[in-house]
Order: C-alpha cells, then sequence, then structure tokens
C-alpha cells in the first residue's frame, strides 16, 4: 500500500512486532516456522532455537524475536512470510502459532476453531500495517468505545481519536495500546469481535468473505446518511467508447452495508483520492493473490472480478453539482477540502453518459482545465482511476504530443490539459471552434481575468457565441475564492464577480445552501491563531548591514558628477533622489531595482566619432557599469535585511556570499577601485556576523509556536510553513535541521518547497523534485514543508494539521486558500508577522468579507437581473479586446523598415543582428549561429540538473564574457529543440538598438513589443541547416549542377 493509505513505516511495524512479543510468547512455535528463515538466522542459531524450544519455547520464541528484529525490515517481512506459508496439503497454516493455551480466556483460540484462523489473520495484519485499508471510521468508533470500556485506552483518547484523520487514526490508537496492556493484541481483537461481529473474516488473508465480495460486486447507498457510493468500473484494456447512454453498471445500487462503511469513502477529498489513484484502483487483495495458478483462464477470470474504484457524494456535493446537471453554466464557488474534484468527476461522469442534444449525434468530449503542470498531472490521475470506462488523455507542454491536440479528438472522451495547449489549439488550421466540445471545467476558475491563458479560451468562446455559433460546450468554473481584485466596497466587488461571471458566460454560482449544515460537519475548518513578531532594529547585525548601505548609496550618488559633462544621463538622476527611508521595506528594493534597469537607457555609441570620442564612449560605458553594480549590491542588502529579520546571521552571511562572492575577482589588483571599496565594506560586515549573536526572538516564538500547537503529535504531524522569498525559504530549512533546534523539530525533517520558474542555482525546483517532496511529505519522510507562493494553490499537498504563514501574506484568494491547505480535524492556521503584514492581513479578511456578501447579493438578484449584467460585462470585455486587435494589427502595419540590433545591456560590447532571431513555437527567441560561442563572447555554464519546458530542454546559462570579469551579465539560458542547441535571449538583459543605433527599447521589455515593430520569423528546416552550418538543400543541388557543367566543358576542351 502507498501513499496516504500506509499507515505504517517499517519503523511503526517493527514497534508493533516488539510490543506482540508477549503473545508470541504465548502462541508461537518456532519450530514450525525457523525452517523458512534460514536467510536471517543461519544454521547454528536454528537448531539453537530449535534445541531451546524443547526445554522453554517462551525463551525460544525470545531468541527467534532478537534476531528477527536485529534484521530490520528484511528481517520482518520474511518472518510475515514465515507465518503466513501454506503447508503443502494442509490448510491449517496457523497451527504455526499454536500452543495449548492456559486462561480460559484465551481457550476459545482452539487450533481447530474458526477463531484461531480469524485471530492470527489478524495479528499478521497488524504487523503488516494493513488493518487501515478495511477498517472505516464508524467501525473504529465502536472499537474505540469497547476499548474504553476494557481500560485499554482513556476517555480522552476516546474522544480524541475519532477527530483525526482515518489513517492517522489508527496510528494513533497503535501507539496507544501496547502501553496499556501487556497483551493488547487479543484485547482489541475481541473489541473488534463484539463492535463488528465477523469483522476479522473481513480482514482474513486467506479468503475473501461474502461482506467483502458484496462491497466489491455492487454499489451501496445509506439512507440515514443521504450518500451514495456510485460504482465506476475498471477495465484491464485500454477502454473503448461507451454507449451514448452511459454503462449500465455505472449506475447507484441500494444494497446495504455497514455502518460507517460509505463515511470511509466520503470523507476522502482531493488529497485522498489522489493517493487512492498512486496505486491500482480498487484493489483489495493479500499477497496471496500473487501466487499463480496453472490454469491461465483462470487467472484471466480473476483478474475480471478485481474490485472496483469507488466514489461517493455527500448531499451538499449532489447540490453543488445539480445546475451543472441541468446543462447550465456555472461557478461552483465551495471551501477547499469540500471534494469539488468529485463532483466535477460525477458531473463529467454524468455528462458523458447522456446522449447528444443536437441533431448531429456528435460524441460528447469534456474538457478538464488546470493551470500548472503539476495540478494536471494530478487531476488527469483521479479522472483515469475513477472515470476507467471513458478514454482519458493527459496533454501538457511536456507531452511530446502537446502539438497534436486537434489529431486526438476522434480517440478520447475526457482530455486533461494546461489552458495554454488548448489557447493554442484555436485556430483555423488545428481547432476552428470550441464546439468540437460538449464541456470545459476551469479548475481555479478565479484566474479567469485579462491576460491569463483561460481569459484567452473563453475570448474564443464569446466570439465564437456573439457570431451565433451553436453547439458550444457547457462552462462549469470551480473555486474555494472567487476574488474582487482591489474592491474596497460591496457594490465594487459584486461588479468583479460578474466581471468573471462574463468572462467565464456564467449566469449562476453555485455554492451550499440547504445542506450547508452537513457541509460544515463534514470540512474541518482550522482554528486561526496569530502571532506578532518583533522588527529588529538597533540591533549590532541590522546596524552594520545598514551602514554598509547608506556608505554604498553615497557611492552611487558619487557616479553622477556636476556638471555631468557627455554622460547624457538624464534617463537615470530623476531616480536618484526617490530613495525610500526604510531600507528593509520591499519598495527599497523596487527602487533599486530601478535604478539599474535605468541605466541600461544610458547611449553608448557602437564607435567613436565627432561627437562621441572613445573616451566619451568609456566614460559612459564605466558608468553603467558603476551604478548597476552599486544598485544591484543595494538590492542584495535589502534582501539580507529581510533574511536577519526571520533567521540567523550565518544565514544572513551565506547568503550575501553567494550574492556577492561571485561578483568579485578573488584578488585585489585584479579589481577595480569601486569593487576594492565593496569588497572591503563587506569584509568588515563578515567579522560581525560571524560573532556569536542572541538567537533571533522570531525564530523563538516561530519555534514555541510549533512545539505548542504539536505537542505530542510530532510523529503523526505536517507542517506548512509559507514565506516570501526562496532566499528565506533556503535560510529556514537550514536552521530547522540544525543542531540549533530542539531534537523535536530536527525530527521533522524540514525540506523546501519553490516553484520551477527559477533554476536550482536560484533556489527553484524541477517538476519531478516538486513530486519527491510531496511523496515524502505524504510518507512522512518529511513532515515540515518551507514554502514559497507554489504551496498555495496547484500542487496536490497532503492535508497537513499546522499551516504558518511566517511573515508573508498575499491577497484575499490566497488568504482563502493558505487556510484550507489545513484540512485535519483540530489544525491551526496561523499568521505569525510584523505587525505592517498583519495590517494588510487584516485588510485580506475584510476583502474575504466583502467577497462573500458580494457573492450573496449576486446569488440573490433576479435571473434577468443578473443576465443582463453579464451581458454588459461581456460586451465591455468584447469591445476592448477588438480595441487591443485593432491596436496591434496598427503596428503591425506600420512595421520599421530596416533591421534592429540586440547589445549586452551592461557593456553594449556583444552584439546580435535582428536578422538572425528566430521564434521557436512562437514563444523562445534564439539566435540562429554559433558566432558567440565561437568568438568566446560569451560563457556557458551547464545548470546542474535540465528542465523541460514545451518539449524545449533547458541545459545551461549564457554569461556576457566583454562585462568586467566582476560582473558578468546573464544573458540568456542555452536549449534543445529536437535535439539541435541553441542560445535563448532573456530580453530584459539585452537592450535593443535600431539601424543607427539609437535606443528603442531597454529595461523590462517584451519580446511582444518587438514583434509589433519588426518582424521575426518561425525557425524553419533552412534555419536550422544554417545554424549547423550546413549549406541549404537546394544550394547544394545548385553547386551539383555547377560542378557537372564544369566538368563536362573540361571534357570537351580535352576531346
Amino acid at each position: 500500500m502507498s501513499g496516504e493509505g500506509e499507515v505504517f513505516d517499517v519503523r511503526q511495524k517493527l514497534k508493533v512486532l516488539r510490543s506482540m512479543i508477549p503473545d508470541c510468547k504465548r502462541y508461537l512455535v518456532p519450530s514450525k516456522i525457523v525452517p523458512d528463515l534460514f536467510s536471517i538466522l543461519g544454521e547454528d542459531k536454528r537448531r539453537e532455537i530449535v534445541e531451546k524450544e524443547r526445554h522453554s519455547r517462551p525463551e525460544a520464541v525470545e531468541l527467534l524475536m532478537k534476531a528477527v528484529l536485529a534484521k530490520q525490515e528484511d528481517g520482518l517481512n520474511l518472518f510475515i512470510f514465515a507465518l503466513r506459508k501454506a503447508q503443502e496439503g494442509d490448510n491449517t497454516w496457523y497451527e504455526r502459532f499454536l500452543n495449548p493455551l492456559d486462561d480460559t480466556e484465551a481457550s476459545a483460540l482452539d487450533p481447530n476453531n474458526e477463531k484461531a484462523n480469524e485471530y492470527f489473520s489478524y495479528i499478521i495484519h497488524c504487523l503488516e500495517g494493513e488493518i487501515s485499508r478495511k477498517i472505516t471510521p464508524g467501525e473504529l468508533q465502536d472499537i474505540l468505545i469497547e476499548l474504553h470500556a476494557e481500560n485499554i485506552i482513556c476517555e480522552m483518547d476516546m474522544l480524541e481519536i475519532p477527530n483525526m484523520n482515518l489513517h492517522e487514526g489508527l496510528l494513533e490508537l497503535f501507539t496507544i495500546m501496547p502501553g496499556g496492556t501487556p497483551h493488547w493484541p487479543l484485547k482489541f481483537f475481541y473489541a473488534l469481535e463484539r463492535a463488528k461481529p465477523g469483522f476479522s473474516r473481513k480482514i482474513d488473508p486467506c479468503e475473501e468473505s461474502p461482506v467483502t465480495q458484496k462491497e466489491a460486486m455492487g454499489g451501496t447507498m445509506d439512507q440515514t446518511a443521504g450518500t451514495v457510493t456510485v460504482d465506476l468500473q475498471l477495465e484491464e484494456t485500454i477502454p473503448k467508447r461507451p454507449r451514448t447512454s452511459g454503462p449500465a453498471d455505472m449506475s447507484s445500487s441500494t444494497q446495504e452495508l455497514g455502518e460507517g462503511s460509505a463515511e470511509d469513502q466520503m470523507d476522502m477529498d482531493e488529497d485522498a483520492l489522489l493517493a487512492s489513484s498512486d496505486s491500482e484502483p480498487g484493489r483489495e487483495f493479500s499477497d496471496d493473490d500473487t501466487e499463480k495458478d496453472d490454469d491461465t483462464e483462470k487467472d484471466d477470470e480473476a483478474s475480471e472480478k478485481k474490485a472496483k474504484p469507488q466514489m461517493s457524494m455527500r448531499k451538499y456535493q449532489y447540490e453543488l453539482a445539480a445546475p451543472a446537471l441541468q446543462g447550465r453554466n456555472t461557478i461552483i464557488c465551495a471551501p477547499t477540502g469540500s471534494g469539488k474534484t468529485r463532483v466535477a468527476l460525477y458531473i463529467v461522469q454524468k455528462h458523458l453518459e447522456q446522449e447528444s442534444d443536437d441533431d448531429s449525434q456528435t460524441p460528447r468530449k469534456a474538457v478538464f482545465l488546470a493551470r500548472t503542470v503539476p495540478l494536471v498531472s494530478q487531476q488527469f490521475k483521479i479522472f483515469e482511476n475513477y472515470l476507467p470506462d471513458w478514454r482519458s488523455r493527459l496533454i501538457t507542454g511536456e507531452t511530446e504530443d502537446h502539438d497534436d491536440l486537434h489529431l486526438m479528438l476522434d480517440d478520447y472522451d475526457i482530455l486533461v490539459m494546461t489552458p495554454k495547449i488548448l489557447e493554442n489549439h484555436l485556430n483555423p488550421d488545428k481547432i476552428p471552434s470550441l464546439s468540437v466540445f460538449s464541456l470545459i471545467i476551469f479548475d481555479e476558475c478565479h484566474h479567469t481575468r485579462k491576460g491569463e491563458p483561460y481569459n484567452s479560451v473563453m475570448l474564443k468562446y464569446l466570439e465564437s457565441k456573439k457570431k451565433g455559433k451553436k453547439n458550444l460546450p457547457q462552462i462549469v468554473g470551480l473555486t474555494a475564492s472567487i476574488g474582487v481584485e482591489k474592491a474596497s466596497t460591496v457594490e465594487k466587488a459584486v461588479k468583479s464577480i460578474i466581471n468573471i461571471m462574463g468572462n467565464l458566460d456564467v449566469k449562476k454560482i453555485t455554492k451550499v445552501e440547504e445542506h450547508m449544515k452537513e457541509m460544515e460537519e463534514t470540512v474541518p475548518r482550522p482554528d486561526e491563531d496569530l502571532g506578532v513578531l518583533t522588527p529588529r532594529e538597533g540591533d549590532e547585525v541590522s546596524s552594520a548591514i545598514e551602514s554598509n548601505m547608506k556608505k554604498i548609496e553615497s557611492l552611487l550618488e558619487g557616479q553622477f558628477p556636476v556638471p555631468q559633462v557627455d554622460l547624457d544621463i538624464d534617463c537615470v538622476r530623476p531616480f536618484l533622489g526617490k530613495r525610500p527611508g526604510d531600507r528593509k521595506s520591499q519598495k527599497y528594493g523596487q527602487w533599486a531595482v530601478q535604478i539599474r534597469m535605468e541605466t541600461s537607457k544610458v547611449h553608448i555609441p557602437e564607435h567613436p566619432d565627432r561627437v562621441h570620442p572613445q573616451e566619451c564612449i568609456e566614460r559612459r560605458r564605466l558608468f553603467t557599469q558603476n551604478v548597476h553594480l552599486l544598485a544591484e549590491t543595494l538590492v542584495f542588502y535589502n534582501d539580507a535585511l529581510d533574511v536577519h529579520e526571520l533567521t540567523r546571521p550565518v544565514d544572513v552571511l551565506d547568503y550575501l556570499k553567494g550574492k556577492l562572492d561571485p561578483r568579485h575577482p578573488a584578488s585585489a589588483p585584479e579589481r577595480t577601485q569601486l569593487e576594492n571599496q565593496l569588497v572591503s565594506l563587506f569584509e568588515g560586515l563578515q567579522k560581525k556576523l560571524k560573532k556569536p549573536s542572541p538567537t533571533n526572538p522570531n525564530l523563538r516564538i516561530l519555534s514555541e509556536e510549533i512545539r505548542k500547537k504539536l505537542h505530542k503529535k510530532w510523529d503523526t504531524s505536517r507542517v506548512m510553513v509559507f514565506v516570501r522569498t526562496r532566499a528565506t525559504c533556503a535560510a529556514l530549512c537550514n536552521w530547522l535541521n540544525s543542531p540549533d533546534v530542539e531534537p523535536e523539530l530536527q525530527g521533522l525533517k524540514a525540506s523546501p518547497f519553490t516553484g520551477s520558474g527559477a533554476t536550482q542555482e536560484l533556489g527553484g525546483m524541477t517538476q519531478p523534485d516538486q513530486e519527491s517532496v510531496v511523496e515524502k511529505f505524504r510518507a512522512g519522510e518529511v513532515k515540515l514543508l518551507v514554502c514559497t507562493s507554489v504551496g498555495q494553490e496547484g500542487m496536490d499537498i497532503p492535508d497537513c494539521n499546522l499551516v504558518i504563514r511566517y511573515n508573508h501574506v498575499g491577497n484575499e484568494v490566497t488568504t482563502v486558500q493558505v487556510r484550507g491547505r489545513c484540512r485535519k480535524a483540530g489544525g491551526v492556521s496561523m499568521l505569525i508577522a510584523m505587525p505592517p503584514v498583519i495590517r494588510k492581513e487584516r485588510i485580506n479578511k475584510k476583502r474575504v468579507e466583502i467577497m462573500n456578501k458580494a457573492i450573496t447579493e449576486v446569488t440573490d438578484m433576479h435571473k434577468n437581473e443578473v443576465s443582463n449584467q453579464v451581458k454588459k460585462a461581456q460586451n465591455k470585455a468584447m469591445d476592448k479586446e477588438k480595441q487591443k486587435r485593432a491596436g496591434q494589427k496598427s503596428k503591425t502595419s506600420t512595421k520599421r523598415q530596416g533591421s534592429f540590433y540586440l547589445a549586452c545591456g551592461l557593456c553594449r560590447k556583444v552584439r546580435v543582428a535582428g536578422s538572425r532571431i528566430r521564434t521557436i513555437e512562437k514563444c523562445h527567441h534564439v539566435i540562429i549561429g554559433n558566432d558567440l560561442v565561437d568568438n568566446k563572447e560569451v560563457s556557458i555554464r551547464p545548470l546542474s540538473k535540465s528542465r523541460t519546458v514545451d518539449n524545449v530542454q533547458f541545459t545551461g546559462e549564457i554569461t556576457c564574457n566583454k562585462c568586467p570579469s566582476s560582473r558578468q551579465k546573464f544573458l540568456g539560458t542555452t536549449l534543445k529543440y529536437q535535439e539541435v542547441p541553441y542560445l535563448t535571449i532573456k530580453a530584459e538583459s539585452w537592450v535593443v538598438l535600431d539601424d543607427n543605433n539609437m535606443l528603442v527599447k531597454s529595461g523590462k521589455w517584451k519580446w511582444k513589443d518587438i514583434d509589433a515593430l519588426y518582424e521575426i520569423s518561425e525557425l524553419t528546416s533552412a534555419d536550422v541547416n544554417l545554424h549547423l552550418g550546413q549549406k541549404p538543400e537546394d544550394e547544394e543541388d545548385e553547386m551539383a549542377e555547377d560542378e557537372e557543367e564544369e566538368q563536362g566543358a573540361v571534357g570537351g576542351m580535352a576531346n
């Protein structure tokens, strides 16, 4: 068993085995199993155990168990195998456990009694940690009552365990029981029998009980709970296209089921669905099913009887699905953890079962869109697992056929993809209209706003609708928080919500009303707590950092002479006087970045002339490089103050060394005077950072809160800590795993969880790295994640019981999303922050209140009023889009004559002609030819791990060799496309110049700005040949013809 269902790890199983030694001494006959333990015992040890058994069986058991435990996981697995191994021709395998029992209570476990089989089957399941697969919350509740009556657990345990996740509760129970009685397995076994007669047969490894078979064969309905378990069949082969009326066995049945069985299924939310999809769907066989039968036909027959995956719905989930099932466009707005993915599955299932409404009888086709590749991959697993009767397909920029969506339409019923894939295919040559689909579901639909891929897809939809196109797909949006942008009043919030409804062509927001009580009882709402951090002002480290910043600011001002001579620096000077007073603030960092960006606007001629002699060019170049270096250094010091506020001096030192050391030559003679000044300042700071210093009070607050919240729950807890920057993320992980913290905190094994937008060298993570960390978090190998914003929404992170935002908040949407990450009953969502951040969060909470009032106001509107307002919003959005396209068309028709050049934004010496720029898939801008590398104008540094996006593999980073060695400019990356390497350009690292060397674009420009001014072609095969130094085929043919003519002429002369 894998994922969340795997309650016990090896250590826990070994702990259970140790606690079972008293029972083994009472029941186990060592001589019956030691022959199967040769690989861990050896001949001498086997003889010793058998000989010991003749005199004292308990002592022989103790000797055996010591040998088994010494071999850890291998010993445990072989021990279980030896217990289970059936004797040839004898089904009473459990006799190897048997010794006559002395007490009356245990006498019922006679070797010939069926109870013996059941009890020893149960012991094996305890050792394997498998009981959680068959037990339900209702059964667990009854067992706890019995155990309390027997004084095995206390009243507090009986009340607290049901509030935990099922698997977590079982783990807690198995941790408590061994301390309550020396023979807890037998006590627990009888508690099972009294609570659920016949339950032990349900977990028997050797035979499938009638109850289990019934559950596997059909769906169930619990009339009292108002829940239905829907059976979703699993086919071994690739599923065929279903009948338009839907598979007959997709319907719900009304067979009886023991109390609590449906509850277990209903308590699964999106995370649980995913966890179960990691293993084979519906599989509930024991190890015995691995034995092979000689009759292959019997094997095939048995495989067809595998249990089917089940999905059940609560009343409030039916309420959420109802408008969509009626064919209406709607936004489903419900809390995180309420099971919106399950609702989406149900909507898709019912949608595909129905016959097409149009006359063409076109088969129905559903699309599920999610914004990120990890989230798309996660949801695809769920669809594939729970709707196996329909053909599902995952398509992302990382799949090989991502450009062939239009060729797959006839072959699949459910397409799960990123919106960019669909957007790129919506053109006359591939998919002319969205009418080829019958249903589109937008996950996290609050992102359907201006500039987002979701909105681009819906603009195509609205255009088709305006033109009278029929058979457009039904639209369903899913969100936990629809968002109100920056609305500060209910009226403005209503307008924001109406706009997003217009974008999605929705006139109905669906939220839970009738079954609100059920949802509130089902979806845990975490307690919220607040902790106040102390600003670190006036301490030695922050004072030293700010002192350095003041000196660097003076050096920066010194680069601006009066008079200006011939520097032409009017583009930069105005920003110098706009420096914010608070050097710790984010605004200060933005100011320093702005200064750095503006230096790229200084005009530096390519060649000297009468107006600009060589010394003038060199002065301007030196000015640009010095201001760039000083401004960049201030950015790093600003970040260092943020790191210092929240972590240790050693973390500040590590951060600054990583940023500043590569920018200064190692030896003083190689440095400029300015570089020597900066190095001297940093060396003085290093001495202060290395001094012993008191613990950061903010770290102490964080540590105390974690310890307080996880009291006595260290082994079963999961924690997420959100921070603003990757630098703080890395520093916090280092601290949590250091000897500076208590052993309990170290035991959480903190791991970073960051986005894939940055390289690993800059603190980013690849998608496989992200998935690996999440899997470790789910398995308990890692119990604490330090996350940047990527953890708020997107990746499937298992439920946790403590979420902390460490001096970081976003907007009102992220306030709801982050709180929703804490889904376990009794969990806590906490903000620990400085007063300004706390004030921002209070505003966010006010906006959440405004948003909820606005949603209520919209849902209470008369449908005609909603329809009119949505239509107005759509017309306005369409008019803006029309104006935007007209502007783009105007720019295209007035493209500049001539060509352009790109130059390194710092030195201006490395140049690339615009005629050598091509696009790959209309996205990546690459340079044709290898002159920059061949002439050693740039250097390439391979990435420690490449990453693939849209069929393009990024392999390295490019830096400028013409810049001073201490300030090499990062110019872009290297990539491979169809196995051919290219240099690709990072726009803001370059300036754009026209034919006359005049500045066209600088700073944070984007390629779309240049596309509007100049023609840039898509990569062709001829370009590839040119790039590789090969002559085009037609040119080779001409040369071959010329050679033939020359040879003919020579031959004629010879004759």
